[in-house]
């Protein structure tokens, strides 16, 4: 009876002992956690950070947790630049560095190490991570900084490097690879720091290949124009980057209003002979542009012959419109009529059928008649920019962008600009100082002549131009 009582009891206990582990299981935690967000902390460095007289081939970093390498040949700088970079690795919470270029005397290196490093689980980066040392009995202190802006447009550009030359020859920019060189940071600013007392010419340049050169006179550019002494320089440099002018695409410059309805799409209509040509009305909507020229164009080849006598524009009264001026392009492939529209007209374009043929002699079979209306002068906004601090002197070009191009521009000679039919969009500004009053931005030329490109500012606010309706702003300098 005893070891009945006995069982009966270690079989309540087992009960209990599985029912409270049940309830545990359902109390328990859910699986997982917050997700790890901090980076990797540097614990140790064998030698340590910042030593003096170093001899060392090797170097050791431990950090608190695993770590790993992701392209460490691109994200990692050493400063001044070796010949033969060193060799990184990693394994579980240590990475090595070993260096494979003789270290010059008395020289202090800086190892930074940029989104090199990052966690194993997350890929947290270990930011702003550089090792510092120094072959001499001191750490060199002394800075550089600026910012570099494409000078074409006023804006800075995080894509360039810039390049530190002891040697003041130009050629060293092509030759030689530079002591020192950083990228920029997301607004264009730059920032050199363990640099020892001398003089040095700076530059920026798209890094094409990772040379680190100036490869060709279509790379970005920008130089300085005097040799910096790290001594002596404690201002903000300033580097404007341009592409020589050989190296780019030479457009015919369009004038104001085509310029204008670059960004808009045309509404092409054929006329009779599909195959033979085109008539661009530069409709919106099915209404003429007031801004714009209508544009004959060739469909298949250049006109051989092209004769406006036999090409007649009326109006809604049905008589010859005055004053219209034709243009054949040097391609032979266009014709532009130009007329001052009238706002909410009718109009129709008759071509006879001899008045063009092309180089496979197509023309039209018969005569064509294009009819049309203008559009209303409500449908474009009025725009009036004032600017205070205008620097008139540096004969200022002010131009509007859409879809980063510049589709208006005009030289101000007053400190203020009005047009009473503009194009409705939202418009970048900016202001190109014409100091040769040749009517367009120049870029600079540094062998040979030396010549900075010309200084554009871009105004920080938009012009949002809406159809009847007046865009004012006032823009302070």
């Amino acid at each position: 009876m005893r070891n009945f009582f006995i069982s009966i009891i270690s079989i309540y206990f087992i009960l209990l002992i599985c029912i409270g582990q049940v309830g545990c299981g359902q109390m328990a935690a859910p699986m997982g956690g917050p997700r790890d967000s901090l980076p990797p902390v540097l614990v140790k460095s064998n030698p340590i950070n910042e030593q003096l007289n170093f001899k060392e081939t090797k170097i050791v970093l431990e950090f608190d947790e695993y770590v790993q390498l992701d392209n460490a040949f691109q994200n990692m700088i050493v400063s001044p630049l070796p010949k033969r970079q060193p060799v990184v690795e990693s394994k579980l919470r240590v990475v090595t560095v070993r260096l494979r270029d003789s270290l010059d005397a008395n020289t202090t290196y800086t190892i930074d190490f940029g989104k090199s490093i990052k966690d194993v689980n997350e890929g947290n980066i270990a930011q702003n991570l550089k090792y510092v040392f120094s072959t001499g009995n001191y750490l060199d202190s002394l800075t550089l900084y600026g910012k570099v802006l494409n000078a074409e447009t006023g804006k800075p550009d995080s894509t360039y490097i810039v390049v530190l030359h002891l040697n003041s020859e130009d050629s060293a920019v092509i030759k030689e690879f530079p002591r020192y060189y950083t990228p920029l940071n997301k607004d264009g600013v730059f920032k050199f720091e363990r640099l020892p007392a001398a003089e040095y010419s700076i530059y920026a340049m798209k890094d094409e290949g990772g040379q680190r050169k100036y490869l060709s006179n279509s790379q970005a550019f920008a130089f300085y124009d005097e040799r910096v002494n790290t001594t002596t320089q404690t201002d903000s440099i300033y580097l404007f980057a341009y592409i020589e002018p050989d190296a780019e695409t030479d457009e015919e410059q369009d004038d104001i209003f085509s310029n204008i309805s670059n960004q808009n799409k045309s509404k092409e209509k054929e006329a009779a002979l599909k195959n033979f040509l085109v008539i661009n009305t530069n409709v919106a909507g099915g209404k003429q542009d007031l801004l714009e020229p209508l544009v004959l164009e060739s469909k298949q080849a250049p006109f051989k012959t092209v004769d406006t006598s036999k090409i007649v524009l009326y109006g809604a009264d049905s008589t010859p419109v005055k004053g219209v001026r034709f243009e054949l392009d040097t391609n032979m492939t266009k014709v532009t009529l130009r007329n001052n529209w009238i706002p909410d007209h009718s109009y129709y374009l008759i071509l006879d059928s001899t008045f063009a043929t092309d180089t496979l002699n197509m023309s039209l079979k018969q005569n064509d008649t294009l009819s049309f209306y203008s559009k209303k002068e409500s449908e474009y906004g009025l725009v009036r920019l004032r600017f205070k601090n205008l620097a008139l002197d540096k004969n200022p070009i002010l131009q509007f962008i859409s879809n980063n191009k510049v589709v208006y521009e005009k030289t101000l000679t007053g400190p203020e600009f009005f047009a009473k039919l503009f194009q409705p969009s939202e418009y970048e500004l900016r202001l190109v100082y014409d100091e040769n009053k040749n009517g367009k931005w120049d870029p600079g030329n540094f062998f040979g002549e030396k010549r900075q490109p010309e200084k554009v500012y871009a105004i920080p606010v938009k012009a949002a131009v809406r159809a009847n309706w007046e865009c004012e702003l006032d823009i302070e300098l």
